[in-house]
């Protein structure tokens, strides 16, 4: 009798242990969670559906930008060069003709029957730069909601001020050109307040950076004209560590507390239960890789443990957190972490696969600011040269009401480069691999300079 005391008490003892084993590794996980959500909450990020919607609250209608974007983007005429998607090859040549060289006539009546037809497009989007606010739901709420497809819609809209832009600079209407660039940047500040698609506002931007560099080199400018680029590009936003990363941080809130029992993405698919999920990977690799085909299915469905999503949230605080450092340090952190999550077993699918994607978020993020400033630049260059009928001795010194000094680089906080050429200048970043290489741009995949060059 004695003996089987004994032998129940090691029982109970082992069992303890055991339970005490078994535990420690989720209560740990559980306690850095809300450690994390503690932090991120003191750093001003949202944790909820309910922060979230006072982060970004929505406007009265007769307020709301969005609402006429909507129109413009339903009133969209895809024909011609438009007929295809955003990205198809044929646009994206006409969009990339050479700088220097005329557009041939030929290419000038492809542009001009595709602008044509969509000229109701064209004058929503321009009533719709009036509005302070454009706010767009996370979500489709309602059967008869107009922007379940604003992203498609934007990028289609964003494609035809590109081309009207770069139709009227040919044909020398500057204060044409200008306004179609000035409606385009808006385009992309329209999505400021948008958490799900901050990486569709950045690429909108860099399509800006190209399109005006077209512009500047094909007609002579004038000060209106500079002047309304000018005011679109004082009018942007772009924080590097503030809004943009709501996006993940949202996204991941549905992850860990799945509170949308039937979520419709915006490209009209609708799914429940474990494929919500699945869907939310899907709409972070078409986000966040560029993807813009649609996603096929897994051959099963990926069922995430509770401990990956909550792992995943953490290395996603910690890009954050990485973020609001100087680009050097906050790009060597990032590969850290990417490399760290990368290894991850292969049962943790969530944070193995979401994570290094969401750690080229702070390069991509430093580019578009580096194109926006080297933009600010060159504007405030040409009119220089507008008002004093030349360029300036030293690009860095122009005139004070225009510039008052030289904006900075985001990769190294040192100023703007600039050189000045036989027949014009050169305005450039360092670029991502933090080298100057003299104002060569790179190509393809290279990563050498970022470079707007004027050759008059």
């Amino acid at each position: 009798m004695q003996l089987n005391r004994y032998r129940l008490r090691y029982i109970i003892a082992f069992l303890a242990v055991l339970t005490c084993v078994v535990a420690w590794p989720y209560l740990e996980t559980e306690r850095r969670y809300r450690e994390t959500l503690s932090d991120l909450e003191a750093r001003g990020f949202a944790t909820t559906w309910e922060g979230l919607e006072e982060v970004y609250p929505y406007p009265p209608d007769d307020e709301n930008g969005a609402l006429v974007y909507a129109q413009a983007t339903n009133a969209f005429v895809h024909t011609g060069l438009l007929k295809d998607s955003p990205s198809s090859a044929e646009l994206y040549k006409v969009l990339h003709h050479d700088i220097w060289t005329p557009i041939p006539e030929a290419t000038m009546t492809d542009i001009e029957n595709a602008i044509t037809p969509n000229a109701k497009s064209l004058k929503l989007l321009r009533e719709a730069m009036a509005f302070e606010r454009s706010r767009y739901p996370f979500v489709r709420q309602k059967r008869d909601d107009p922007l379940p497809q604003h992203r498609l819609g934007l990028l289609n809209s964003g494609q035809l001020l590109s081309l009207l832009a770069m139709f009227e600079a040919e044909r020398g209407n500057a204060l044409a050109a200008a306004g179609a660039l000035a409606a385009l940047l808006r385009v992309g500040e329209s999505l400021r307040e948008d958490p799900t698609l901050s990486t569709t506002r950045l690429g909108i931007f860099s399509t800006s950076f190209n399109v005006l560099e077209q512009a500047v080199n094909r007609t002579e400018w004038t000060e209106e004209a500079l002047a309304n680029i000018d005011q679109a590009i004082q009018g942007i936003d772009i924080r590097a560590t503030a809004r943009a990363w709501h996006q993940a941080l949202a996204l991941f809130i549905i992850l860990n507390d799945d509170t949308i029992p039937d979520y419709d993405p915006f490209y009209g698919r609708r799914t429940t239960g474990t494929s919500l999920q699945q869907a939310l990977l899907d709409q972070f690799e078409r986000l966040l890789g560029g993807s813009r085909r649609p996603p096929s299915p897994p051959p099963r469905p990926r069922r995430w443990t509770k401990k990956d999503k909550r792992h995943a949230l953490m290395g996603v605080a910690r890009l954050a957190k990485a973020a609001a450092k100087p680009y050097a340090q906050a790009s060597a952190d990032s590969l850290e972490i990417s490399e760290e999550f990368a290894g991850a077993s292969r049962r943790a699918s969530l944070s193995s696969i979401i994570v290094p994607q969401l750690a080229n978020r702070i390069k991509v993020e430093a580019r578009a600011m580096a194109e926006l400033r080297i933009m600010e630049a060159v504007v405030a260059v040409e009119r220089h040269r507008v008002a004093t009928g030349e360029l300036p001795v030293a690009l860095d010194r122009v005139a004070p009401e225009f510039m008052s000094a030289m904006p900075i680089d985001p990769f190294d906080g040192q100023a703007i480069r600039c050189a000045r050429k036989d027949n014009g200048y050169v305005l450039y970043s360092i670029g991502d691999n933090l080298i100057d290489d003299g104002g060569i741009k790179g190509t393809g995949r290279s990563r050498l300079d970022i470079v707007f060059e004027v050759r008059r």
